[in-house]
């Protein structure tokens, strides 16, 4: 405050040029945003004796976020346990038995095969024609972990793999939540707070239980990562690429689930949001453009690929 009273009381006595209005509004500005820092700082004793740093302070609370964060994805893994504890490692339910059928025949017959597979035993009398009736990310991302468990050493059996996945993708599914928590408000403690209840939101519980070898057990996991990716590339004027990234990531979840209309439709309605907040602030946001244009090319690209959409006579995944 001393220094910014003597600049005033020398410009007006003349003894110096007086500086244009932009950059003297902008050292004022400067200089009362620092004051206000340094009157915000508060130093933290303890034992009411010895003061801790403030990147003591800093550190020590994301230690703790993080720990909680920890605590909340373990707690969503123990959680969707519970019934292999209870009746051991067992598919439940209609669809996911079928799921299960259908990556064992994968895991054992091939690529080529699967997609030329018409099962008898499923819609009888007609049967079934897996290979353009079936959204095959759930089998082929089973397939690929059992295999790659042989390869680390640890050998699995296929309904092991499908009885823990839903466990598996829960969790992860619980750690992309608190990320998108984290770039849409950049709080460390909403991240926390957010894995904390998703580890224990019944919506998700019930598709995400050890057992329930179902589509939506995994799609969640992707829709979550679409949107993180989408939030991520909007968080500066250098991050647009990472709209591939979410175009790839959307590409996975049309490929577990049907209800992939959902995320498309929301990142798009995001994305107008945001243009029309800019066209009321006056204002233009190339980024937005790049990162939308970047994911909308490759979702409508690999939308295309997956078989179900790709008409009677293309090969799997052609586009």
């Amino acid at each position: 405050m001393l220094t910014k009273g003597s600049a005033g009381n020398k410009g007006s006595a003349g003894k110096t040029p007086p500086k244009s209005t932009k950059s003297a509004r902008a050292a004022m500005t400067e200089k009362e945003a620092t004051a206000v820092d340094d009157s915000s700082v508060e130093n933290v004793y303890f034992l009411n004796a010895f003061p801790i740093p403030n990147s003591v302070l800093r550190t020590s609370r994301v230690c703790v976020l993080s720990l909680l964060m920890v605590t909340g994805t373990l707690e969503a893994y123990t959680l969707r346990l519970i019934p292999i504890h209870i009746y051991g490692k067992v598919i439940h339910e209609f669809d996911p038995w079928f799921n299960f059928r259908a990556s064992e025949y994968l895991d054992e017959h091939g690529w080529d095969a699967f997609f030329h597979w018409y099962d008898y035993m499923s819609w009888y009398p007609l049967g079934r024609p897996v290979g353009t009736t079936i959204f095959p990310g759930l089998q082929i991302t089973s397939v690929l972990i059992r295999r790659a468990l042989s390869m680390l050493g640890m050998s699995m059996t296929m309904n092991d793999v499908c009885c823990l996945i839903p466990a598996w993708f829960g969790s992860v599914a619980t750690v992309l939540a608190a990320l998108l928590a984290y770039e849409t408000w950049g709080s460390f403690s909403g991240a926390a707070m957010t894995a904390g209840l998703f580890a224990i939101l019944p919506a998700h519980l019930m598709r995400s239980m050890a057992g329930e070898y179902d589509n939506e057990c995994i799609a969640m996991a992707a829709m979550l990562l679409t949107f993180y990716l989408w939030v991520r590339s909007l968080r500066n004027a250098g991050s647009w690429p990472i709209g591939v990234l979410t175009g790839l990531a959307y590409g996975y979840m049309v490929s577990t689930w049907g209800g992939f209309i959902f995320v498309l439709n929301m990142v798009a309605l995001h994305a107008a949001v945001c243009v029309f907040a800019d066209w009321m602030r006056g204002r233009y946001d190339a980024s937005l453009l790049w990162a939308y244009s970047l994911f909308f090319w490759w979702a409508r690209r690999l939308r295309r690929v997956c078989r179900p959409w790709g008409g009677p006579h293309s090969s799997p995944w052609s586009s």
